[in-house]
């Protein structure tokens, strides 16, 4: 691996992020054509359905302009006919001479045999420059592709002592406007968003996205009972922000048709020992939906919930230079640790100043 493939391969995971919330259940792709040290062509994917990366950035050349050219790729091309015809027929067909490419597809029906293909036709072929970062890009396709799962991202915002609200419940505004708007921007890369009806009941949310451009997630309402108010925000402009909301089995079908009659989807799924809703059942539902993320906004027993069962793959918490008090809303309850051995260490993936506020990213579990 050179230096100028690690370069290019950063341009390929920049471009490849412009699709963030408009590709999904595929991945994020971006790519790059190389001739001399120039760039002279690049693309990537921009919606799911659309031509992928390959395809725009290699679509207007010629062979002639490609007799010398790399390309560079984030994510190893796909060899089947998809809702596209598959990416190493072009590539061999334009007849380019060299591809790097920053990972393996883990999908079945390529891992590897893109790479296998493109080297059959006599293109040198190089592998994994920046695997690790082009692996992080596509966490939640990764994850769905393998397991069927979407990726669990636990997101809040805190005081310096670990409150999301005062006693009273009030929460507004604990970060400033600079972290809030990047939380908008984090909701338009996502797939869906998910809150209990607790938060519901209390904050009224829209669930959309707001201050910036950008696509609204599918809204997703963790509610055992049934009690989220038929007026509520949530449930309005369905027909662009679709609502599902989960519930328990033992809920009457004529409360149910209340809510899809203002155009939710209501799905009943067993209740889970703790007496709430079993939430592997619910990522199962989502992942067979091609949910492949869902950011989790709480509260504070979802939260818990999803830690006690070793069900979140990462944590996004936004820290406030500010102190609330003992008698403050946590952000955790019980998690029946006892002694420090029982601690979980993670590590920090990133820390990033947000105007006066601190996000702390942090991997839980690797893909």
């Amino acid at each position: 691996m050179s230096i100028n493939d690690s370069k290019y391969i950063r341009r390929c995971l920049k471009l490849a992020q412009r699709g963030a919330g408009y590709v999904s259940p595929n991945p994020k792709v971006g790519a790059v054509v190389m001739v001399n040290g120039e760039i002279i062509s690049e693309g990537w994917h921009q919606k799911y359905g659309g031509r992928h990366a390959e395809v725009r950035a290699l679509e207007n050349l010629s062979s002639a302009q490609l007799r010398e050219a790399i390309l560079y790729v984030n994510l190893e091309p796909c060899c089947f006919q998809g809702k596209t015809p598959p990416c190493t027929e072009l590539i061999i067909g334009k007849g380019v001479p060299q591809v790097v490419i920053g990972m393996l597809d883990p999908n079945p029906k390529v891992n590897g045999k893109g790479i296998e293909k493109l080297r059959q036709s006599g293109i040198n072929v190089e592998v994994g420059v920046l695997e690790r970062k082009c692996r992080e890009l596509n966490r939640g396709y990764i994850k769905h592709i393998t397991t069927g799962l979407p990726e669990v991202i636990l997101k809040t915002a805190v005081s310096l002592d670990g409150r999301i609200g005062a006693v009273s419940g009030d929460s507004r505004w604990i970060t400033g406007k600079p972290a809030r708007i990047y939380m908008h921007k984090l909701r338009s890369e996502y797939d869906a968003i998910m809150v209990g009806v607790r938060t519901v009941l209390a904050d009224n949310p829209m669930l959309n996205v707001r201050h910036i451009e950008g696509r609204s997630p599918l809204r997703v309402i963790l509610d055992s009972r049934l009690r989220t108010p038929l007026n509520a925000k949530v449930l309005t402009e369905q027909e662009k922000l679709p609502t599902i909301i989960f519930t328990s089995d033992n809920v009457p079908q004529d409360k149910i048709g209340a809510y899809t009659d203002l155009g939710s989807k209501v799905i009943q799924t067993p209740l889970h020992p703790s007496g709430y809703l079993s939430l592997p059942d619910i990522l199962k539902h989502l992942g067979r939906l091609g949910v492949t993320t869902v950011l989790v906004e709480g509260g504070a027993t979802v939260f818990t919930s999803f830690l006690n069962q070793e069900l979140a793959d990462r944590l996004m918490v936004v820290i406030a230079p500010k102190i609330i008090g003992a008698d403050g809303i946590p952000v955790i309850g019980n998690l029946g640790i006892s002694r420090m051995s029982e601690v979980e260490s993670w590590k920090f993936n990133r820390i990033k100043r947000l105007g006066g506020d601190v996000l702390l990213d942090i991997i839980l579990k690797e893909y």
